[in-house]
């Protein structure tokens, strides 16, 4: 009925610009779905965030049981040197001053 009648109306500009045009639709759609809290709704948000308080206080108990032990270990060290030197002060005090030989 139409046959040679049929018109092809080429666009050449607008097929270089569909993916751009497609890029900033996805964009604009996925901002507006965060925006409205249908991409990430507002209680898987709030839990995230819970679990993440959660990973902080731990991180902070266990620095704050860390920096206990590095100061005992401290403590401790300074008690193995004061031994160590009240040791050497004996043994420098009741050495005799002459080497010992071996034997009679």
């Amino acid at each position: 009925m139409y046959g040679d009648r049929v018109e092809v109306i080429e666009l050449p500009g607008i097929w270089s610009l569909t993916p751009l045009g497609a890029l900033i639709g996805v964009l604009v759609i996925q901002f507006w779905m965060m925006a409205t809290g249908r991409l990430i709704t507002k209680s898987s948000h709030e839990r995230e965030l819970a679990i993440k308080e959660l990973q902080v206080n731990d991180w902070k108990n266990i620095a704050k049981e860390e920096r206990l032990a590095s100061a005992i270990h401290i403590e401790q060290k300074g008690k193995l040197i004061e031994a160590g030197t009240a040791a050497t002060a004996f043994f420098r005090a009741h050495t005799p001053s002459e080497p010992f030989t071996g034997g009679s």
